[in-house]
């Protein structure tokens, strides 16, 4: 009988470091705080959230401020409507959009896309909506507790999917797994018309080589369109039309910011830029890469276009210009964190006609360094927060 109580008290022990090791050692990773879906079967788009979806906070986007929109993907935003859905939610513990210390706002956002079918395979239109949903001091931290029980039952997830990318456990998963299901919960509680705070959309025209950007921020139920930092406007467009392969820029943004810093020189027309101009081409190169730093800029103090912009623009020229060294040349601009995987893992990150910040460009996921950046400064929030309200 003495062994036994011997062995339990053992046993015992064993439990209560095992769970004080679980605590003390979890970390959110990448994909724990912006999500990525797997777009949904052919017939089963009602597995991805819809517009009138309904939590306990009303829809997810009423249709009020739905149709203030402007023509998202050439047909009127009624017709497309009942095939918008979401795609994507990030969490983020600070947003600001001021130059210096400031208040900052906990959110949940979520990230739209038109889904279509095209030659029997699921795709997505070229144009997207964000929506942000604030959260008080409370839901945040129910939230982070949240997502935190839910990942502790995905222990080798951080081994799997150390960079951004499309969520490895719903990949695996799909939408009618677990994980999808507790995050649809998370949605029902915390997100909703009562909770939503702005709503910013890129629409595609033209010959589908024109982007135009701007956004809403929703007050006393009244949707007043944003001012675009940098612009002194309230759309902002891009242009591209390089042709017949979008490897080179023809074009720019309308209106262009004129203060520096600015990329303008490198996304107007890149057949004209020459061996005189490799000064210009290294500060607009320097330029994208301080537009992709949240420790350097924030959605207040950038323009729409110049932020959506820089992936491909510094791309472009690193590609053209590899004798300038622009990465080892411009370090000091680069954002860097050696807590996480940074690594941008998108394809066709040389296409200039691909503006996609997180979500799909066609049927192909797409993540910009811009978002894996935020995402990176917003794991290393989340961890603190996480350490800090941990048991002593």
């Amino acid at each position: 009988m003495k062994k036994i109580m011997q062995l339990k008290r053992i046993l015992f022990t064993l439990l209560l470091s095992v769970s004080a090791f679980s605590q003390e050692t979890f970390k959110f990773g990448m994909n724990d705080v912006s999500i990525l879906f797997p777009l949904p079967a052919q017939n089963n788009f009602g597995q991805l959230w819809g517009t009138d979806f309904q939590t306990q906070n009303g829809i997810l986007l009423p249709e009020s401020y739905f149709l203030r929109l402007p023509v998202l993907a050439f047909k009127p935003n009624a017709e497309i409507k009942e095939n918008i859905k979401v795609i994507g939610l990030r969490i983020d513990p600070c947003f600001n959009e001021q130059v210096g210390p400031v208040k900052c706002e906990k959110q949940l956002r979520l990230i739209w896309q038109p889904l279509s079918i095209e030659q029997n395979t699921v795709t997505t239109l070229d144009a997207a909506i964000h929506t942000f949903y604030a959260l008080s001091d409370t839901e945040f931290s129910e939230i982070i507790d949240s997502l935190q029980k839910l990942n502790l039952n995905y222990p080798n997830r951080l081994t799997s999917q150390t960079f951004l990318q499309l969520n490895p456990i719903l990949k695996s998963e799909g939408l009618a797994g677990n994980y999808f299901a507790s995050l649809t919960q998370l949605i029902e509680k915390y997100a909703g018309e009562n909770k939503l705070t702005r709503m910013t959309f890129m629409a595609i025209a033209g010959g589908e080589n024109v982007w135009i950007f701007g956004g809403f921020n929703i007050q006393n139920n009244q949707s007043i369109p944003i001012q675009i930092p940098r612009i002194n406007a309230r759309i902002q467009e891009f242009r591209n039309s390089a042709g017949p392969m979008p490897f080179w820029f023809q074009g720019g943004m309308f209106p262009e910011p004129k203060q520096t810093p600015n990329l303008n020189i490198l996304i107007k027309d890149s057949r004209k830029l020459a061996p005189a101009n490799e000064a210009e081409i290294i500060e607009a190169t320097r330029a994208a890469f301080q537009f992709e730093n949240p420790k350097l800029n924030n959605p207040g103090t950038v323009d729409c276009v110049s932020c959506h912009v820089a992936q491909v623009a510094k791309t472009w020229a690193m590609k053209q210009y590899p004798w300038l060294d622009l990465s080892n040349q411009l370090a000091t601009d680069i954002y860097q964190n050696a807590n996480n995987d940074i690594r941008n893992a998108s394809p066709m990150q040389i296409h200039t006609d691909i503006m996609r910040s997180f979500g799909y460009f066609m049927n192909r996921p797409f993540v910009s360094q811009r978002t894996i950046n935020e995402t990176s400064e917003v794991v290393n929030q989340l961890n603190s927060y996480v350490q800090s309200t941990e048991p002593k």
